[in-house]
């Protein structure tokens, strides 16, 4: 459950976006489990997989429940591959 931030991390780094986004219904699970900030984190995350694969619909949500559970702006700084994210709410 606590690697998911870290597993979904390194996918976006490596370039495979279609890996993080897969599953994401369970992803969202486990995400509800965690404190505020990595719940938050896992939502941007998520949200910059379905951004690099034309989700746009999945984006959104998943980028305005980012919000909800945590200031965006408080993480960009430590997290920057979701600075896009954090930016266009």
């Amino acid at each position: 459950m606590k690697l998911l931030p870290i597993q979904l991390r390194y996918e976006l780094a490596a370039d495979y976006p279609a890996a993080a986004a897969q599953s994401l219904p369970e992803k969202l699970q486990i995400a509800e489990l965690l404190d505020s900030p990595r719940a938050a984190l896992v939502h941007a995350l998520l949200a910059e997989a379905c951004r690099r694969n034309h989700m746009p619909a999945q984006q959104a949500f998943l980028a305005e429940r980012a919000w909800l559970y945590h200031d965006l702006d408080q993480l960009a700084p430590r997290y920057p591959v979701i600075a896009l994210i954090a930016q266009k709410a």
